[in-house]
């Protein structure tokens, strides 16, 4: 068994010096990713961080994040070379590492995690159409369910008039986009300010695999946006070839 190493005293006070920053930085976030987003819906994670009355002290925060992340890496380096030489790291330093883990932890457990967890112990509250655009978009089918087992509708609009299915449209998610239908999605709804539907989401942002599926899903071609556009004129001003192939096809029968 190695005898304690000996770390030296600096490297471990400037670690310890790290830690307030960087705890304050993730009580920030996983506030904004939990109660923030309960009263207010998913959020900007960063923006509200930035921009709010805290927004002074945000980037002494982010370098005391920053220079933990790097102290870590050279302790672990310190650490590792003095168990080559038959050491072992004394308990001080093994505690100060377990402190600096449980600091930045949050910081990489994804956001829809967290929204999960709202949703699962607090329910989606006024903002259910935001959950479920945004769950859609973002590919969490964790969340998509969660929030129909709630007897969430599928179709429930965000406050932009956007659906889910529109949103996982935009986004080009084909396994969304399938899963959403088969849980009833409306296909030709009309969506958003610009009332298209979620096959010209598809055209717009060029997933020709999603419109392919829409297709065979009852996608309507004939229908039309506010400005009088179809799918198929959305895909000419593209000049996506395989699309426009693909419509054009539908069009004929």
């Amino acid at each position: 068994m190695g005898v304690d190493a000996r770390i030296p005293r600096w490297l471990l006070i400037t670690g310890a010096l790290f830690v307030p920053g960087t705890v304050a930085l993730m009580l920030r976030i996983v506030w904004e990713e939990t109660f923030l987003t309960a009263e207010r819906g998913p959020q900007m994670v960063g923006f509200a961080l930035m921009h709010g009355a805290l927004g002074g002290i945000v980037v002494p925060m982010l370098l005391s994040t920053l220079g933990l992340h790097m102290w870590a890496v050279v302790m672990v380096i310190v650490v590792v070379c003095q168990k080559l030489r038959g050491g072992s790291a004394p308990r001080v330093a093994r505690g100060l590492m377990g402190v600096v883990i449980a600091a930045a932890l949050p910081l990489y457990v994804p956001y829809g995690w967290w929204r999960y967890l709202v949703l699962r112990f607090g329910g989606p509250g006024e903002h259910i159409g935001e959950h479920l655009t945004y769950a859609a978009a973002l590919d969490e089918p964790y969340n998509i369910r969660e929030l129909l087992r709630r007897g969430v509708a599928v179709d429930t609009p965000d406050s932009s008039g956007n659906t889910a299915l529109g949103g996982a449209c935009v986004a080009g998610n084909l396994a969304m986009v399938k899963f959403l239908v088969q849980q009833g999605a409306t296909v030709n709804r009309r969506l958003g300010f610009l009332e298209r539907t979620s096959l010209m989401n598809a055209v717009e942002m060029g997933h020709p695999n999603v419109v392919e599926y829409l297709l065979t899903a009852g996608a309507d071609v004939s229908l039309t946006d506010k400005d009088g556009k179809t799918a198929l004129a959305i895909a000419r001003e593209k000049g996506d070839t395989k699309t426009i192939s693909l419509l054009q096809r539908m069009e004929g029968k």
